[in-house]
C-alpha cells in the first residue's frame, strides 16, 4: 500500500511555502537559508505558478495564486491556491512569513492548525531529520525528511533551472527502495522509502514534484512548472543532466 507525503507539506512546497521541518539537527551540521528558493522575500498578491502533469498523462494543467484574506481570523494573512492534486482533491493555505520562517494557519484538507505550523528558515543539509509535527497530521503522517543542494540543472517546460534545492520526504513503514538507490541515498544513513521528491528553484519556488511508491520506489505521478509571472532567472542552459536522469527512472520498472 502506498503511503503518500503529507499533503500540507507537498502542498506548501509553492514557490513562498516549501520551506522544510525544523527539528534534530546536529549543532555541526550544515545550514542553508531556504526562503529565498522560495522568493518569499517577492511573493506578491497576484503571483501565480501553473503546473502540468508529466505522469499520468492527461491530467488538466493546475495554477496556484496568492491573493489576501480579507475577512474572519486571518484578515491580512496569505492565501495560495489552488492546488489540482491526484487522489486528493483541491487544496489551499492560509499562511504568512518573516524573516525567521513560514507560519501555516489553515489548510483546506487539515482545516485550522492549532497551534500554527512554524516552519524555520535555516534547515540542515545532507542530513535525515525527524519531524515530529508530520505525526499530528490528518493525512498519513509522514516523520523524515532530508534536504541537499544540487549542482546539476533540472529542465521543464517554463525553462532549466540551475540553482536548486531537492528535498526528500520519506515514509518510515518501509525500507529504501528503487527511487532511494536512484537518488545515491545510503541506505544506512537513510533507512526510509522516498515518498516524495520535490526539486525548488532559487528566487522562483517548486518547479517538479514526484509522487513515489513508497514500497516499489515506482513513479506514481509528476507536475512540472509550466509559467509563472515570477521573474525567471536570466541564464538559462539547453538541457538539464537532472531532468535526463529524471526520465531514465520514470522508465523503470521496479520492484
Amino acid at each position: 500500500m502506498r503511503k503518500r507525503l503529507v499533503v500540507i507539506v507537498n502542498l506548501v512546497a509553492m514557490a513562498l511555502c516549501l520551506a522544510l521541518w525544523q527539528g534534530g539537527e546536529k549543532a555541526w551540521a550544515a545550514e542553508i537559508n531556504v526562503l529565498p528558493y522560495y522568493a518569499a522575500n517577492n511573493v506578491k498578491v497576484g503571483d501565480y505558478w501553473t503546473y502540468t502533469y508529466d505522469t499520468p498523462i492527461g491530467v488538466p494543467d493546475f495554477t496556484v495564486n496568492v491573493t489576501m484574506v480579507t475577512s474572519g481570523p486571518f484578515t491580512g494573512d496569505y492565501r495560495l491556491g489552488d492546488y489540482e492534486i491526484i487522489g486528493r482533491g483541491t487544496d489551499w493555505r492560509i499562511l504568512n512569513w518573516d524573516a525567521t520562517g513560514i507560519t501555516i494557519y489553515e489548510t483546506a484538507l487539515e482545516g485550522v492548525l492549532s497551534p500554527p505550523l512554524k516552519i524555520n528558515a535555516m534547515q540542515p543539509l545532507d542530513e535525515l531529520v525527524n519531524v515530529p509535527v508530520y505525526g499530528s497530521l490528518v493525512y498519513d503522517p509522514v516523520n523524515y525528511w532530508y534536504y541537499e543542494k544540487l549542482s546539476s540543472s533540472l529542465t521543464v517546460p517554463a525553462g532549466t533551472f540551475n540553482d536548486l534545492l531537492l528535498n526528500f520526504v520519506f515514509d518510515e513503514h518501509y525500507g529504501p527502495n528503487s527511487a532511494n538507490a536512484y537518488f545515491g541515498l545510503d541506505p544506512v544513513a537513510v533507512p526510509y522509502a522516498v515518498t516524495e521528491a520535490n526539486w525548488i528553484a532559487a528566487g522562483v519556488g517548486e518547479i517538479q514534484t514526484a509522487e513515489i511508491d513508497a514500497e516499489t520506489g515506482d513513479l506514481v505521478s509528476l507536475y512540472q512548472l509550466k509559467a509563472t509571472n515570477v521573474p525567471l532567472p536570466p541564464s538559462l542552459v539547453l538541457l538539464g543532466s537532472s531532468f535526463l536522469g529524471l526520465m531514465g527512472w520514470r522508465k523503470l520498472s521496479v520492484s
